[in-house]
C-alpha cells in the first residue's frame, strides 16, 4: 500500500521566529534556506531506509556529499526563488521519486519565450506556440537545433535534471523537457538568449522575448504536452467483443475514491460479460500513482483472488525503518482511518498492527521491523484469462499505478503496449512533514522492498511500442484494433 503526501503538524520542526543574519551583507533568506536542508537531511537520516541499507552503502555517502552542495547553494541565495532551488536541489539529489519536495506559497506567474518544447525520440520539437509570435519566430513543429551555443540534450541534463526528475530515464526526460524554457526564476541557471531552429530543412536564428505567464496557464500547457492530462474513469466498448477500462488515478481523496469505488461496481456489474470478452486493454494515460489496493481490488473484482494472488507483485519481504517518526506516521494513519471507516476497519488494524510493531522493535533496539511476504506464493499456474489483455501506459506511469503493472504484465498472454514508463525506487510508503520556514514540506518514503520484480528506478519498457503522436481515446483504439486484427 502506497500513501502520499499527508500533512502532520506534531512533525513540524521548529525554529527560532525571527532569524537573525550574523553577517549584515547576509540575505536572512541564507539562513532560512540552510534551516530547511537541515531539516531534510535530519528527517531522511532518522526516519528513511537508505541511510541504513546495508545493501545500498552509496546511499548515505551521496547524502552527505549532495547536503554539503545543497548548503554552499543556500550560502549565496538573495531571495525567495534562490531558497526554493537551494532546498530543491537537496531534495531531488536523492534521485528518487518519492522524495519530493512541494512548496506551499506557489508562485503565481512565471516566464516563457512564448512556445513550450518537449522531447520526441531524439528531437526537442515545439509543440505549442502562442499564434501573436509571428513567422520568424518558432511554430509548432520546429526543431531546435541549439541555444547559446549548446545542445538541448546536455541542457536538459546539466540545467533541468539537477532540479527535476529522476536521471537515466526516457520516461522523466520527457516529462522534464518542457522545464527547458520556463523560467522559474532559479538562480542557479540561465535562461537562453538565442537559440538555433530548423524548419522544413532550413536552419533559422530567433533571440528569444520573454514574457510573463501565470502558473495555472503554464501548468495547462505542460500537462498537455507531458500527457498529464487524463481521461475519465470509464469501462467502453471499442470494437467487436473487446473492452477498454480507463483507471487515470489511484489517489485516495474524497472526489477520486468516489470514482474508483464507481469504476470497480461498474466492473463488478459486468464481470460475466469482461471475463469472456476477446480483448480488454487497461488505459492507464495520466495516472502516476496514489494507493496501490485500488489496484489489487480491481483485478480481485474482475477475476477473483486466484489469479491475482498467483500473479502477484513480486516481491521476498519488506523492511519498515524504525524510529519515533514512523511509529507516529502509523499511529496517525490508523487513527485517519478510524474516523473514516470505523473501528472493524482492516486499515485500522494494519496500521495499529504496524505502529505496535515498530514501537516493540524501537525497544529492542533494532534497525528495521521486516514483513515477509506469503500473500503470492506462485505454487501453481492459474488458467488465463480468455480475453487477450493489454496494458496502456503513457510516459506519466509511477509508483502505485507501476505496482498494478507488476501484477498485470505477469498475467499469462498480457501484453504491455504503448511508452516506456517512469520508474520508482525500492524505497516506498511515504509520509510528509512541514519543513521549518513553513515555506515547504518534504515527502520521504518509510520503508524499503527485498527482492522487487522491479529493480531500483528500473522502468517498464512496452512490448509494443506506438509510435504515434497522436494519443486521443480513438486514436489509441484504432490502433489497437489494428493489433487484434494481426
Amino acid at each position: 500500500m502506497r500513501l502520499f503526501f499527508v500533512f502532520a503538524t506534531f512533525l513540524f520542526l521548529s525554529v527560532p521566529a525571527g532569524i537573525e543574519a550574523s553577517d549584515e551583507r547576509k540575505s536572512p533568506w541564507v539562513d532560512i534556506a540552510l534551516a530547511d536542508i537541515d531539516a531534510i537531511y535530519q528527517l531522511i537520516k532518522n526516519n528513511h531506509p537508505g541511510p541504513v541499507d546495508e545493501q545500498n552503502p552509496a546511499y548515505r555517502k551521496s547524502m552527505e556529499s549532495n547536503y554539503q552542495k545543497a548548503r554552499d547553494l543556500a550560502k549565496g541565495v538573495e531571495n525567495y526563488d534562490g531558497y526554493y532551488f537551494a532546498v530543491k536541489y537537496f531534495a531531488d539529489s536523492f534521485n528518487d521519486g518519492h522524495i519530493d519536495l512541494r512548496d506551499t506559497v506557489a508562485k503565481k506567474k512565471y516566464s516563457w519565450p512564448n512556445f513550450a518544447v518537449v522531447l520526441v525520440g531524439e528531437d526537442f520539437l515545439v509543440q505549442h506556440a502562442e499564434a501573436s509570435s509571428g513567422e520568424n519566430y518558432p511554430q509548432v513543429g520546429d526543431r531546435i537545433l541549439t541555444c547559446d551555443g549548446r545542445n538541448p540534450h546536455d541542457m536538459l541534463q546539466v540545467d533541468i535534471k539537477e532540479f527535476y526528475g529522476v536521471d537515466g530515464l526516457v520516461a522523466e526526460d520527457v516529462m522534464d523537457s518542457p522545464h527547458l524554457f520556463i523560467d522559474y526564476g532559479n538562480p542557479f541557471i540561465e535562461r537562453p538568449k538565442e537559440c538555433q531552429f530548423s524548419r522544413d530543412g532550413e536552419t533559422f536564428s530567433a533571440t528569444l522575448n520573454w514574457k510573463s505567464i501565470s502558473s495555472e496557464k503554464m501548468e495547462t500547457i505542460r500537462k498537455q504536452l507531458t500527457g498529464l492530462n487524463r481521461p475519465d474513469y470509464a469501462v467502453t466498448k471499442f470494437s467487436k467483443n473487446a473492452y477498454w477500462i480507463m483507471l487515470p488515478s489511484f489517489q485516495t481523496s474524497n472526489e477520486n475514491t468516489a470514482k474508483l469505488k464507481g469504476i470497480i461496481k461498474t466492473i463488478e456489474e459486468m464481470a460475466e460479460t469482461l471475463q469472456k470478452a476477446d480483448a480488454i486493454v487497461f488505459d492507464m494515460r495520466g495516472n502516476t500513482g496514489g494507493n496501490s489496493s485500488w489496484g489489487d481490488q480491481i483485478l480481485r473484482t474482475l477475476w477473483g483472488r486466484e489469479i491475482f494472488d498467483h500473479a502477484g507483485r513480486g516481491w521476498s519481504f519488506i523492511d519498515w525503518r524504525v524510529s519515533e517518526g514512523n511509529i507516529r506516521a502509523n499511529d496517525y494513519y490508523a487513527d485517519l482511518y478510524l474516523g473514516i471507516e470505523g473501528e472493524d476497519s482492516g486499515r485500522v488494524r494494519y496500521f495499529r498492527g504496524l505502529a505496535t510493531a515498530l514501537q516493540k522493535e524501537r525497544d529492542a533496539g533494532k534497525t528495521f521491523y521486516r514483513i515477509t511476504n506469503t500473500s503470492h506464493t506462485k505454487a501453481q499456474t492459474p488458467e488465463p484469462p480468455e480475453a487477450k489483455l493489454f496494458l496502456l501506459t503513457n510516459y506519466t506511469r509511477f509508483s502505485a499505478c507501476l505496482d498494478f503493472a507488476d501484477t498485470v504484465r505477469s498475467i499469462p498472454g498480457a501484453t504491455h503496449i504503448g511508452s516506456p514508463t517512469r520508474a520508482d525506487a525500492i524505497y516506498i510508503d511515504n509520509w510528509a512533514a512541514p519543513l521549518p520556514s513553513g515555506l515547504a514540506r518534504l515527502s520521504y518514503s518509510m520503508k524499503v522492498y527485498r527482492g522487487r520484480i522491479r529493480g531500483h528506478n528500473e522502468p517498464y519498457i512496452p512490448h509494443i511500442a506506438y509510435e504515434g503522436r497522436d494519443w486521443s481515446t480513438p486514436a489509441l483504439q484504432s490502433w489497437v484494433s489494428s493489433l487484434l486484427k494481426e
